[in-house]
């Protein structure tokens, strides 16, 4: 079909690439939409998803890993301004990855890079419901239960405010803000959308503010203008500094590896938040970024002292056709003895060879 046209020696326009190759695609021709796909000098958005979207239906997920992969590498420009891994693409690695069995660690992996990189490409109900599937699967049942617990609270804080129950769905949000549930641009939209149910005109302005200010730090700290931020921080009244505003800027701190300013805010964000440990442990990670192993030791000692709860740190290795998960301060493991030994074992080595302790 698309011979002619190279014959002639017509150029090929982007739209009627991606439309020959999502073609070839549906009509099990995964060969040639790759063919096709090669020759392509220029690719969009849509150029990307369609031939990862065409290989996963032909059950080619080792050729739509190798393409998922690489693109970053050979289109990092195109990434970079028009965010050519988005959504769908994620989706559709993540969908391919769960069906079938052997793909779960690589499910796992995606996961967490897309939580890495959550303000680019946020996470929206399939992406949950596609985990809470994986976590069904390898049995993982605690962490389906934390990603279906997220997912409940953003639907009924959407329901509260499209059915009257605005004041509902503000008492929610204040409450995911206590548990430490991360909010997205949707939380947002139905917070102001509440607001609007309640003509409450100063609470929404307030909200939009909150929105901006902590955009525009984060927007400082990344472009390493922390003066800026620390300055837009100190307009706030103190009053009004929240643990999203501060938390903001102690990430910015962390990317700027300033720990000096960090204790600008310490004080304030532990008085709002002294009981969430995920604080403590932006707080140290921040001296850590610095290599200010010393503050970082206090503030995880205060951490204990507080007796604050965060989330286990996870990881997970897949070994002989199983996930193999260690949390932090478990031992439930059955070879949980010669996994921490060997560790032991390591550390004393590598003490001894660089003074340094994991």
């Amino acid at each position: 079909m698309s011979s002619p046209v190279h014959k002639d020696g017509v150029t090929l326009r982007i739209f009627t690439s991606n439309q020959l190759i999502n073609l070839y695609s549906n009509h099990g021709l995964a060969r040639e939409a790759q063919s096709l796909f090669d020759e392509m000098p220029e690719r969009n958005v849509f150029s990307w998803n369609v031939i990862i979207s065409g290989h996963i239906k032909a059950r080619t997920l080792s050729q739509a890993k190798v393409i998922f992969d690489s693109a970053s590498v050979r289109d990092l420009v195109i990434f970079d301004s028009a965010s050519v891994r988005d959504l769908v693409t994620y989706n559709s690695m993540l969908s391919g990855y769960v069906s079938p069995d052997g793909y779960e660690s690589y499910a796992l992996e995606l996961f967490i890079e897309m939580l890495r990189d959550l303000y680019k490409i946020g996470i929206y109900e399939f992406t949950l419901t596609t985990m809470v599937n994986l976590f069904a699967k390898l049995s993982m049942l605690s962490y389906g239960r934390q990603v279906h617990s997220y997912m409940v609270k953003t639907a009924n804080d959407k329901s509260f405010a499209q059915n009257d129950y605005e004041e509902e769905s503000l008492k929610l949000f204040v409450c995911m803000l206590h548990n430490g549930v991360k909010c997205n641009e949707h939380t947002f939209a139905s917070l102001l959308s509440a607001c609007t149910g309640l003509r409450n005109l100063k609470l929404g302005k307030e909200i939009y503010a909150c929105v901006l200010r902590n955009g525009m730090i984060d927007l400082y700290g990344r472009a390493n203008q922390l003066e800026k931020a620390l300055s837009l921080l100190k307009k706030i009244p103190i009053e009004q500094q929240d643990a999203i505003i501060l938390g903001a800027f102690l990430n910015a701190c962390r990317l700027n590896k300033n720990a000096e300013l960090t204790k600008e805010v310490e004080e304030n964000l532990l008085k709002i938040e002294g009981n969430n440990g995920a604080r403590y442990v932006q707080l140290a990670n921040v001296y850590a970024a610095e290599g200010n192993w010393a503050e970082m030791g206090r503030i995880r000692k205060q951490m204990r002292g507080k007796e604050a709860k965060k989330f286990a740190g996870c990881s997970w290795i897949y070994l002989d056709n199983g996930v193999h998960i260690f949390t932090s301060g478990d031992r439930t493991h059955r070879k949980a003895y010669s996994i921490y030994s060997m560790l032991a074992c390591l550390n004393t080595v590598l003490y001894e060879v660089s003074g340094v302790i994991c």
